[in-house]
């Protein structure tokens, strides 16, 4: 388009994905917009790593802390960092403040946070002196943190798309992850995908979110019995609890 100055511009907008929501924007920004792909035009199918263990539970809000702390425990020896995704910066901190007070080593990863900041607060994450690393999407996309075992969604993400992009962040390279994830009623319009997709991959499927599906309620399960649904941490990991 023209800008004030009167001279002609030239915009392009270059993005490894393109989201309906975003290509309508630009297509009202911009004068005759050309689109350029260099793939299927058709949104691919969304896919996990096949060597990540899937775990979708239906948490009330206030059954999460419990839940987490009880899953943190089990993770032990070298592979101890877990990388906590929350949808919010003020539920970050919490999350981050709530560990800090169990005694674990957190670090909250923010947009708040300058770069040198976030770089600095992913080396110490890479090198194991802090051993969770809270965030929001700032961290979802293009991170690449070797030998990262465990995901813990703590809100399983306002669409699926979010929800693969986070989980895709362990099981690299074809190694071996598991990945938790919250799910709460208020995400029913989500719980079919999410159950089409665990199915794909052969993942346990909370019998809770087929309740979401049907319609009912959902009535959360009980974190002593694992939620309803599969094993309560996975079969990545060990049974022995164990400080983190």
């Amino acid at each position: 388009g023209d800008g004030d100055d009167g001279v002609r511009r030239q915009t392009i907008v270059v993005s490894a994905t393109l989201p309906a929501e975003l290509g309508a924007r630009t297509a009202e920004l911009c004068r005759a917009p050309r689109h350029v792909t260099i793939a299927q035009r058709e949104a691919a199918p969304l896919t996990v790593p096949a060597g990540v263990a899937q775990h979708v539970w239906v948490v009330a809000e206030h059954k999460k802390p419990r839940r987490m702390l009880r899953l943190l425990e089990k993770v032990q020896g070298s592979e101890r960092r877990v990388l906590i995704f929350a949808n919010k910066i003020k539920a970050v901190h919490f999350v981050a403040e709530l560990l800090g007070r169990h005694g674990i080593a957190a670090e909250a990863l923010t947009s708040q946070r300058t770069q040198p900041e976030r770089e600095a607060c992913l080396r110490r994450f890479r090198a194991a002196e802090v051993q969770v690393l809270v965030a929001t999407d700032v961290a979802a996309r293009g991170l690449q943190i070797d030998g990262l075992r465990y995901v813990l969604n703590w809100d399983f993400g306002s669409n699926l798309a979010q929800y693969v992009h986070r989980v895709g962040r362990t099981g690299r390279q074809g190694a071996g992850g598991t990945a938790w994830s919250f799910f709460t009623r208020n995400l029913r319009p989500l719980a079919a995908d999410a159950v089409r997709l665990l199915r794909a991959h052969a993942q346990p499927v909370d019998p809770y979110l087929l309740q979401l599906v049907g319609g009912a309620d959902g009535a959360e399960g009980d974190e002593d019995d694992g939620g309803g649904g599969g094993s309560d941490d996975g079969d990545a990991v060990s049974a022995a609890p164990a400080a983190v």
